[in-house]
């Protein structure tokens, strides 16, 4: 008869009686009780953090003011940081801002024998390069003036009765661009040497002034000034989650906790052992933090070939007591929050060590199995 079947018929000679006693260490712990048998445990708890979208910025630059700023590409200020990859996964880059126009223009009518009225319009056309493989472009359209001009006063300076300085005027464009193209995403992703890009913007001014009979001369300063603020959207990555939390050993053998991530977690946090919490459920039915309730943890070890964290309590209890685990959100990293998962009972063990054996058992789909040459996964034999 093989060692599976002694154990089975143990099993089925001791289903009569209560084996309290047994789980609480008295009697000979060569004869395994009829839960040390009979417990299975796979509590798999998945636990998905679904992060939205998210936004990081804004990042305001700004063009210069001043009249001379004008003759060429000029470049926004301060330069623009590239989204860092270490955040999650870039998805968008939202381009907002606007193009201002203002335009200052002088009129004079040097016709010695005709009043004008004279009009002036002013607009501009404008482009921002340096964020994207096409430029961003638009126009810019000032409101019209006029005034009625008599005939020349002699002087040219743009006052008078047959002159005039207008008032500046002041035109708007609004820029919006949103940018999510693969070759868009991979520019603006920050990498070695690559980690800001410096905007600029050109700005073309069209003045005209008429009048109809009029005989002009004209004084025309235009300024142009923007402004740009880009965004990034991503998906902030996933925090591992926790897969299961298995306990293993009965009888006299000392309670580990086996808790198995879905990636990779924060190794340091991961071995400390206040990110952890055990309490057993109070005669409220209710698990709160107190003294009576608290099981204290002696170690934590975590293998992060494994992705799991042994979880090794001060003194072992009972799996018939109802327990909650909690783990702190610090473990999953950053994002990370807090688990819970309540264990206890007959289908709270994954396993146990044959003590005439030596050899480690588990219990699978309510049945014993046949020992294993290799304990599970984060299963600590040297305790």
């Amino acid at each position: 008869m093989n060692l599976l079947n002694s154990l089975s018929k143990i099993l089925n000679s001791m289903r009569s009686f209560g084996n309290r006693g047994r789980e609480k260490g008295i009697g000979n712990k060569s004869n395994p009780s009829i839960e040390r048998l009979e417990s299975l445990c796979l509590l798999s708890t998945l636990q998905t953090i679904v992060e939205p979208t998210v936004s990081v910025g804004p990042t305001l630059t700004n063009f210069g003011t001043s009249p001379s700023a004008y003759e060429g590409p000029q470049a926004f200020s301060p330069t623009v940081p590239l989204f860092d990859p270490s955040l999650g996964t870039l998805v968008a880059i939202n381009v907002s801002g606007s193009a201002q126009l203002v335009s200052q223009i002088g009129v004079e009518n040097l016709s010695n024998s005709s009043p004008a009225t004279i009009t002036a319009d002013t607009a501009a056309g404008y482009e921002v390069d340096g964020i994207s493989s096409n430029p961003i472009t638009g126009t810019i359209t000032g409101n019209s003036q006029t005034f009625n001009a008599t005939t020349f006063d002699g002087t040219i300076d743009y006052s008078g009765s047959s002159g005039h300085t207008f008032a500046p005027s002041t035109a708007t464009s609004t820029i919006s661009e949103t940018l999510s193209s693969p070759s868009d995403l991979a520019f603006f992703t920050a990498t070695t040497g690559h980690t800001s890009i410096t905007p600029t913007l050109s700005a073309t001014g069209q003045s005209s002034v008429t009048a109809p009979g009029g005989n002009l001369a004209t004084s025309v300063m235009t300024k142009a000034s923007g402004q740009l603020t880009i965004s990034y959207e991503y998906i902030a990555p996933t925090p591992p989650s926790v897969v299961s939390v298995v306990r293993y050993g009965v009888h006299r053998e000392q309670t580990q906790l086996i808790v198995t991530f879905s990636g990779n977690v924060d190794p340091v946090q991961a071995s400390n052992a206040s990110n952890y919490q055990l309490l057993r459920r109070g005669a409220n039915g209710q698990y709160s933090p107190t003294t009576a309730s608290t099981i204290p943890i002696k170690q934590v070890i975590y293998n992060a070939e494994t992705n799991t964290a042994t979880i090794i309590p001060a003194h072992s209890f009972s799996f018939r007591t109802s327990v909650q685990l909690t783990i702190k959100g610090a473990v999953f990293g950053s994002g990370g929050k807090d688990y819970s998962t309540v264990f206890g009972g007959k289908s709270s063990v994954g396993g146990f060590i044959y003590h005439n054996s030596g050899r480690f058992f588990s219990v699978q789909n309510g049945k014993l199995q046949l020992p294993q040459t290799t304990p599970p996964p984060g299963f600590v034999t040297t305790l």
